[in-house]
């Protein structure tokens, strides 16, 4: 089977340099980069490394790889020497691809390397493609462990190809017809999700750099002047955005909000600041390609509602037992699953139930299968017995004015076993205020599952994806004293 990732309808405007690269230049500069594989002469089981970047160059690559039957290895820009050994090591990669290849780099790593910036005086070969099989593997996400060993998520070229369908089907191609991409393209929700789905429905698939508070500043103008019909987020982008951009001219802009807790309040600021009614919470891992489900915001929506899912069903994990409604772990079924992890079948098996796939999420599932997200497992706080889902302090901190973010965790304790603390950016940090944060949240909270250590912080460290970097935070609170 020949595979076909994009449509001839497909376009890409890059904001790094400014180009349009439509069918027939994403198409040659696909056949130059296979051209160049080809004699490298690899084994069909070879992984290539593919360091992403906000340019169309870089899924000419991809769809090279793939119509060459080699699995892609996606990583980082930003990926250090040190992260990148581990990589090589884990993957036993022979080449990289790579846009302005530093030489000195790639030779200190012993790895052969493809400049696509500099595809000067190559002879475009007819190469007959071979039969790809739909459950060969195709793409390997790396979520992190990338200083020590890498966690790799194995996709199929079938699970990918499943996502991007049903992703389709259920946002349609009117709202997909000018995509907006501010997130990376080394993640799933950003590749998968916001990129393929739109090359793959013959769209418009506009490329942001990495996303800046240049971008925050002037995302009207962006959606205006682009006239974008739908984006991919994360909240912490918003919560930026809002601050700083003025509202745009355009409305109803299709908006997907994820890969970390999203409340109510900051979805109808959205939607406020959006004149939008399509503004959506989306549930998804690496794990099932991007989003599984998401759910439309109304006026009665509660935190953490993410409605059905979109391709297969959810169960929860309950005494041992997978129910179909009720409390519990959330357990998900759906066509678009990894294969597993990268060369760790223990893992792959512990991350499985009964042919389900467990979450590490707990959630509530009703009668009619849509679901809730409450917590993360391995978020939760066990104070002397007591349950805290730091998510709910998260969730109504929000909501003061005066914060920026704030993020709780647990801590060992030699007396209640552990205790919850929150770490917290505000906008105007004074005695008074951190006084007032703190009532706030007594006011409104249970007294038993208050935070017993507030860490009061310039700045929450965040990964590339906005979700929060847990060692890094809780490095930065040890060294201080809580108020």
């Amino acid at each position: 089977m020949v595979l076909n990732y994009f449509s001839s309808k497909s376009k890409i405007l890059s904001e790094s340099d400014g180009t349009i690269w439509d069918h027939s230049k994403i198409s040659f500069h696909k056949e130059l980069i296979k051209s160049v594989l080809v004699k490298k002469k690899l084994n069909r089981s070879e992984i290539i490394i593919l360091v992403s970047n906000q340019r169309a160059i870089f899924f000419s690559s991809l769809f090279a790889i793939w119509e060459l039957g080699f699995c892609a290895a996606c990583i980082s820009p930003s990926t250090t020497i040190s992260e990148l050994k581990n990589i090589i090591k884990k993957t036993k990669s022979k080449i990289i691809i790579d846009y302005e290849i530093k030489n000195i780099f790639y030779r200190e790593l012993k790895i052969d390397s493809i400049d696509t910036k500099n595809l000067k005086n190559i002879e475009i070969k007819n190469i007959t493609l071979n039969h790809v099989n739909f459950d060969n593997n195709a793409l390997i996400i790396f979520t992190s462990g990338t200083t020590n060993q890498p966690k790799g998520v194995v996709h199929t070229f079938r699970s990918i190809y499943t996502r991007i369908n049903l992703n389709k089907y259920h946002i349609g191609e009117f709202s997909l017809k000018n995509t907006l991409c501010p997130l990376p393209t080394h993640f799933g929700h950003g590749l998968i999700g916001n990129c393929l789905t739109s090359l793959y429905s013959g769209t418009t698939l506009h490329l942001l750099d990495k996303f800046s508070t240049t971008h925050a500043l002037r995302f009207n103008e962006i959606i205006d002047e682009l006239k974008i019909t739908f984006l991919c987020s994360v909240p912490t982008m918003w919560k930026l955005i809002l601050k700083v951009s003025k509202k745009p001219k355009k409305k109803n802009v299709r908006i997907h909000i994820g890969s970390s807790s999203l409340s109510n309040h900051l979805m109808r600021q959205v939607a406020k600041w959006a004149n939008s009614k399509n503004i959506y919470n989306m549930y998804g891992i690496t794990e099932t390609c991007n989003w599984i489900g998401g759910k439309k915001l109304f006026l009665k929506n509660k935190n953490g509602e993410v409605g059905r899912p979109w391709g297969g069903k959810y169960a929860i994990l309950a005494s041992n037992n997978v129910i179909f409604e009720g409390k519990g772990e959330i357990l998900i079924n759906t066509p678009s699953i990894m294969r597993g992890y990268f060369k760790s079948i223990v893992e792959t098996k512990k991350s499985f139930y009964n042919g389900w796939f467990k979450t590490g999420d707990y959630g509530e599932l009703k009668y009619n299968g849509e679901l809730t997200i409450t917590g993360r497992i391995k978020n939760e706080i066990n104070k002397s017995g007591l349950k805290i889902y730091p998510e709910d302090i998260d969730l109504l901190l929000e909501k003061h004015p005066l914060v920026i973010e704030s993020y709780t965790f647990g801590l060992e304790d030699e007396i209640t076993g552990e205790v919850a603390c929150t770490a917290i950016q505000v906008s105007n940090d004074s005695k008074k205020n951190r006084n007032l944060i703190i009532k706030f949240c007594k006011d409104n909270f249970l007294s038993e599952k208050q935070p017993d250590k507030w860490f009061w912080l310039d700045k929450i460290p965040k990964n590339e994806r906005g979700k929060v970097i847990k060692k890094d935070v809780i490095e930065l609170c040890s060294r201080l004293n809580d108020c």
